[in-house]
């Protein structure tokens, strides 16, 4: 089976290598009769980075996994902006898609864009792989403004691929919920976010070094890994959980492990009462991640409260667990918050959490065994399990595309 992988992620990005890149390596892993071809429609702004890119993907990946590179995206900064900018670039993207040939006999779509033009271009079976709810997202990104005419536009382009798509992939059971609410005519298929636990994992003695290495041998190390958020989203609801665990103790330490500007973070963490001498920045390749998160003690994440807050759970928080971390959220992370409540592996703190509650859940959370957590996350996320999901799903809409066919002839 061959199937087409359609997307428009940034193919320098570490999203595409671990969440893209990592998963179909998994599938091809288990699954000797499946190949990939991605149609990756990027920026042409980084066209000769993206080249040298593609020939050390082509090595590293070989003939099962093949990328299919067209620098003909434009800026989508301000497409939310208007239904007419939304319509001129779908369009221009419908035309250049419409002149591809497809060789997968399925189309697997990451998000609405990809998804929206398959559908409306390429008559094959599609599994629209969801991700996050793009209009309700949008939203709270301040890129949208809800019940607009934009936003109902993309709501209406949201329930067209709910109706249209052979098979939805969705990364939370919430989100398996707001999909049956808007339609009853696809299957739809529980794949969360994936984790390489070959690469993620619990390793304690690189995390001795590394805390050894930061000086931070006696304290307690909280990490936050990633951006912070679409269009900055995450800011605001992160300073409330930092001000608050920083008020508690001058001994606590923040690791910070993100591509963003290390003045823009340092500013952002001072202002939230994190002294200099109390954080340290850096990015991290996913070879280093598991050792980095290894080093600390808590993992932390926080959003604002959003439309689609009940299916929220976040990349960063499933490798948390698979490195063996508790993790302390804010209430706006619903999926999270059902693994956390059903596990015990974390703490719930609100902006009304007292400071008693906080450091009793501190001391709790100290208490659990690392090992235990990181292998409850892997019983979840490992990437070969969900894999096999994504397998169901393809069969499923050959299995579909089949009983068409016998229909058609019988006829």
């Amino acid at each position: 089976m061959t199937v087409t992988y359609f997307t428009i992620e940034n193919i320098n990005s570490g999203l595409f290598r671990n969440q893209v890149l990592n998963k179909l390596k998994a599938i091809v892993d288990i699954s000797e009769d499946i190949c990939f071809e991605i149609i990756a429609f990027n920026t042409p702004l980084q066209f000769f980075e993206h080249k040298r890119l593609l020939k050390k993907y082509a090595l590293q990946y070989g003939d099962r996994i093949k990328i299919r590179y067209y620098p003909i995206l434009p800026p989508l900064r301000y497409v939310l902006s208007s239904v007419f900018q939304t319509k001129l670039i779908m369009n221009w993207l419908k035309i250049n898609l419409f002149f591809i040939k497809i060789k997968g006999e399925v189309i697997h779509c990451r998000s609405y864009w990809p998804a929206v033009l398959a559908l409306k271009i390429k008559n094959l079976p599609v599994v629209f792989d969801v991700r996050s709810l793009y209009p309700a997202e949008s939203v709270s990104a301040g890129k949208l403004k809800y019940n607009s005419r934009i936003y109902d536009y993309w709501v209406g382009l949201e329930a067209f691929c709910f109706d249209k798509s052979s098979a939805i992939s969705v990364v939370s059971y919430p989100m398996i919920d707001y999909v049956k609410s808007i339609s009853n005519n696809v299957k739809i298929f529980y794949n969360p976010i994936i984790v390489d636990t070959s690469k993620v994992y619990f390793n304690p003695d690189q995390g001795r070094i590394t805390r050894s290495r930061l000086n931070w041998d006696d304290n307690l190390i909280f990490v936050y890994s990633g951006s912070l958020g679409y269009n900055g989203l995450n800011k605001v609801a992160l300073g409330v959980l930092l001000h608050k665990l920083s008020s508690l103790s001058k001994d606590f330490r923040y690791l910070f492990l993100s591509d963003e500007k290390k003045a823009d973070i340092a500013g952002f963490l001072n202002e939230n009462g994190v002294e200099d001498n109390n954080f340290y920045i850096t990015p991290s390749s996913f070879e280093e991640l598991g050792a980095w998160l290894s080093s600390a003690d808590i993992g932390i994440h926080a959003l604002p409260l959003q439309l689609d807050s009940a299916t929220r759970l976040g990349t960063k928080v499933v490798e948390y667990w698979a490195s063996g971390l508790p993790v302390i959220l804010n209430e706006n992370i619903g999926a999270a918050i059902n693994i956390v409540e059903e596990y015990s592996i974390g703490s719930i703190i609100t902006k009304d959490s007292t400071e008693e509650v906080v450091l009793s859940e501190i001391e709790r959370l100290k208490s659990l065994d690392k090992n235990k957590i990181s292998e409850i996350g892997k019983s979840i996320f490992d990437s070969k399990k969900i894999a096999r999901g994504y397998i169901d799903a393809y069969n499923s809409c050959l299995q579909a595309v089949k009983k068409i066919k016998h229909k058609d002839e019988k006829n």
